[in-house]
């Protein structure tokens, strides 16, 4: 049916997207295959990519879990794009500085969905990758905010991305 097939063709494109933002690592870089494309982040942020992306990722207000606690296939079909959506913009924010306070911009967003299972934890740590001048002006109400969800709803690793990101000079 048409939905199933407009569904297929966007995973494409988003598969196709995060390929053209990322390349092959060619120098020996511990824990690396890939590095980001610099003149793809540039040309999708001019192309308006981000703000395209946060529509998507709006989806995930619509996701709700059954009675049983369970996804249905329309609710997993929508947080996996949400899923490949944080990863294009995990390629499209890592090491470019434009970028990264762009995304900067909707940090709390992010932050707010990190128990959603869609990676927000990996676009948190690209916000911030190699740029200080943004770990400096991290609210310290943010920090408090994920140490409190750490005591009330358990020990994710996730609620620690914000503070280890800020951590890494």
């Amino acid at each position: 049916d048409v939905d199933h097939a407009t569904n297929k063709q966007t995973k494409e494109i988003m598969q196709e997207l995060i390929d053209l933002c990322r390349v092959r690592c060619t120098h020996l870089e511990f824990n690396l295959d890939y590095i980001a494309d610099a003149q793809i982040q540039d040309l999708l942020r001019n192309l308006g990519l981000f703000e395209i992306t946060l529509k998507v990722l709006g989806l995930m207000d619509s996701v709700e879990e059954d009675e049983n606690g369970e996804l249905d296939e329309v609710a997993l079909n929508t947080r996996e794009l949400c899923l490949m959506c944080n990863d294009l913009l995990y390629w499209f924010t890592l090491g470019n500085k434009a970028n990264q306070e762009q995304v900067y911009s909707e940090l709390e967003s992010f932050l707010d969905t990190l128990d959603d299972e869609i990676k927000s934890h990996k676009v948190i740590r690209a916000i911030f990758k190699d740029n200080e001048d943004l770990m400096k002006v991290v609210p310290f109400s943010l920090l408090n905010n994920m140490a409190d969800k750490i005591v009330t709803d358990g020990k994710s690793h996730h609620y620690l991305a914000l503070a280890s990101s800020i951590t890494h000079v």
